[in-house]
Formats: C-alpha cells, sequence, structure tokens
C-alpha cells in the first residue's frame, strides 16, 4: 500500500505549489473546486472500492482519485514549459519563513497527541474516551474558522505588508469575521452541549458533556487576538508562530501535572489552559504590532460578542421553559439559535456583511497562471 502512493508525492507537492500561488492571487474559486469535485468523487470511488471487496484499498483508492483531481485541476490554471530548476537564492529568502512555519505546524499537529498520551496516564480509559470525544468534537468545528479565515488573511495581509495602516484595517476586518464565525460555533457547542452528546452518542457518553462545554466556553478566548499567525508572516516575524506553538503544547502538558485531573470535565479545563494563558500575550503582541489601542479591537470583537450573548440567553431561555425531546430539543436550540445571532449580528455590525468577505477588496489579479 506504501509503495501504491509513493508515485502520487510529486503530483501532491506540485499542487500544493499550484495552490500556494493561486491563494496569493485570492482565486479562491478554483481552490474550492478541490474539494467540491476532488472529495465527493474520491469518496464515491472509495466507497465502491470497499463494496467490490478491497478492504484496505478503499482508503488509498481515495487518496489516488483525491490527489490525481488536484492535480489535474491545479494543472488546469497553469500555463507554461515545466522544468527542473532551482533558485537558490529564492530559496535562501524562502526558509526565513518558510522553517519556522512547518516547523510549528509540525509542533501543532503533535500537540494534541502528547496532550492524550499525558492524560492516559493520569486517568482512566473510560475518562480518556470521554475527554477524546470532547476534545475532537470541538477541534472539528473550530478547525473550519481558523483554516477559513488563514486562507483569506495571508494573502491579503501579506500583499498589505508595505501598508500599515491599510494591514491594520485589514487585520481588524479579518478579526471581526473570526469572531463571529468563531463566537457563533463555542456558544452553540456550549449551549446544546447535552442533547449533543445525549443525540449523537447516547446516555453512556453524558460525562462528556460538560467536557464539551467547559472547553467550548475557554476557547472562545482563542479568538479574541485574531489571525495572529498570518499577521507574524505578514510583518516578516514568522518564527513567532514557533514559539506560539510550543507554548501551546508545554502549557497544558504544565496544566496536567498541577490539575492531575479525573475526571472529563477537569482534564478539559487542562487542556484550556492554553486559551486562558496565550490569548492576553497574543492580544498585546498584535496591538503593538499595529500600533492599535484595545479599545479598536473590543469594537471589532463586539457584534461577535454581542450575538453569541444573545444566543446562548434565548436557546437557554427555551431549553427551560419548554420540555422536548433531545432530537427536537437540539433542532430547535440549533434553529433558534442561529436566528437569534445573526439578527443580532447583523445589527450590531451595522447592517451589512463582514467588511473581510467584500469581493475583490484588493482587486485581486485573474486569469491563468504562468509557470516559467
Amino acid at each position: 500500500m506504501w509503495l501504491a502512493l509513493a508515485p502520487l508525492l510529486p503530483l501532491a507537492a506540485f499542487s500544493g505549489t499550484i495552490s500556494g500561488l493561486l491563494l496569493r492571487e485570492q482565486r479562491f474559486r478554483m481552490l474550492s473546486m478541490r474539494l467540491l469535485i476532488g472529495q465527493p468523487m474520491a469518496l464515491g470511488f472509495g466507497l465502491l472500492t470497499a463494496k467490490a471487496g478491497l478492504g484496505a484499498w478503499a482508503m488509498v483508492a481515495v487518496q489516488v482519485v483525491s490527489v490525481l483531481i488536484t492535480f489535474v485541476l491545479m494543472l488546469s490554471a497553469v500555463r507554461g514549459r515545466f522544468a527542473p530548476y532551482f533558485d537558490w537564492p529564492a530559496l535562501a529568502d524562502l526558509l526565513p519563513v518558510a522553517l519556522p512555519t512547518v516547523t510549528g505546524v509540525f509542533v501543532m499537529l503533535g500537540k494534541y497527541r502528547f496532550f492524550l498520551l499525558a492524560l492516559g496516564f493520569l486517568v482512566t480509559p473510560v475518562v480518556l474516551a470521554l475527554s477524546n470525544f470532547a476534545f475532537r468534537l470541538l477541534d472539528a468545528a473550530l478547525a473550519l474558522v481558523w483554516q477559513c479565515v488563514a486562507k483569506i488573511g495571508i494573502s491579503r495581509l501579506c500583499a498589505l505588508q508595505d501598508d500599515r495602516n491599510a494591514l491594520a484595517e485589514a487585520y481588524g476586518d479579518l478579526t471581526e469575521l473570526q469572531a463571529i464565525l468563531g463566537f457563533a460555533i463555542c456558544g452553540g457547542v456550549a449551549v446544546t452541549s447535552h442533547d449533543l452528546v445525549a443525540v449523537l452518542m447516547g446516555p453512556s457518553w453524558a460525562a462528556s458533556s460538560t467536557a464539551i462545554g467547559v472547553a467550548a466556553v475557554a476557547s472562545t478566548l482563542n479568538f479574541v487576538a485574531g489571525d495572529y499567525t498570518s499577521l507574524f508572516v505578514a510583518v516578516g516575524k514568522a518564527k513567532r508562530n514557533f514559539y506560539v506553538a510550543v507554548c501551546s503544547v508545554v502549557v497544558p502538558l504544565l496544566a496536567l501535572l498541577i490539575l492531575m485531573p479525573t475526571t472529563p470535565a477537569t482534564a478539559a479545563i487542562a487542556w484550556c489552559a492554553q486559551a486562558i494563558v496565550l490569548p492576553p500575550i497574543l492580544t498585546i503582541v498584535v496591538l503593538r504590532e499595529l500600533d492599535r489601542p484595545l479599545l479598536w479591537l473590543l469594537r471589532k470583537l463586539f457584534p461577535g460578542a454581542i450575538g453569541c450573548a444573545a444566543m446562548i440567553a434565548s436557546v437557554m431561555t427555551m431549553q427551560r421553559t419548554v420540555f422536548m425531546e433531545p432530537v427536537a430539543r437540539l433542532s430547535g436550540s440549533v434553529i433558534l439559535g442561529a436566528v437569534v445571532f445573526i439578527l443580532v449580528t447583523w445589527i450590531a455590525i451595522g447592517r451589512r456583511s463582514p467588511r473581510a468577505l467584500a469581493v475583490g477588496l484588493l482587486h485581486p489579479r485573474s486569469g491563468t497562471l504562468f509557470v516559467t
């Protein structure tokens, strides 16, 4: 199986390079086609392979189809001749950004695994399983926010790195968008955690609902400082991302040693220690970098915060006054919460959509990429 996947590496590398160019050009439509076309076709082909009785080869089939479709799409976005070429000065210029960024990504990928490994020495397998479900459920939802904002932010902020005033305003718009998305998810998960676990996993997993609620509330602080990762790259201080990644690993591990958790809730507190310690420091660093006051940042966070507060209040009121089964209560909470959040946030933001979603904000170039 490993040998079957090996030929895909050059294709994936090529696709990744072209994706970076498309991201710089802000051609998000082409980038989204990878998922809208590639993922359904890969999933369908994998299911057919599994149905044919080929077992684990179905996973290989999914990867092969996904990489091939992405390669074809990226190839269609470029025009020119391809030949091996090494630009050593360009690589030397790239290293100060690429090395700390890639290293930080590897550290962040291992963060959750390190934490679970350490947690496994302190708690029973049952508590470990409940904690794992709680963290995974929330992280899967929040990853959408981080990835979406980062896709928009890295290209816009880097394009404005020579104009600090425009850079600060663009960062404020991105922070506004990130807070709206992040506060909505965190608040929604926190207020529906009990019904969410009951519907998805059943009553035997009820203990994880408290852990989900604790993690969701604490995770709101992660959105206070905005997309600092993209900002540090844009201002030429990518090493800071590596330092943040290391701290995000060390802080929860130290919290484990101090708290010695025995329940999913206390394990969630240890996991969320990073969300309590790091955001205030990052907020100070970001504001100094942008030369903006705290009140400026609070204004950017206000629409998402007031929308989240109104959503939680309305949903909790409904939950306490109307008796329903978990499925019906969860559905009603989602609908009511979404309506209230969107309405209140829309009013608070000035009856408009977030500026970070404005089309053609930087007048990105369009057309075909040329590779020489």
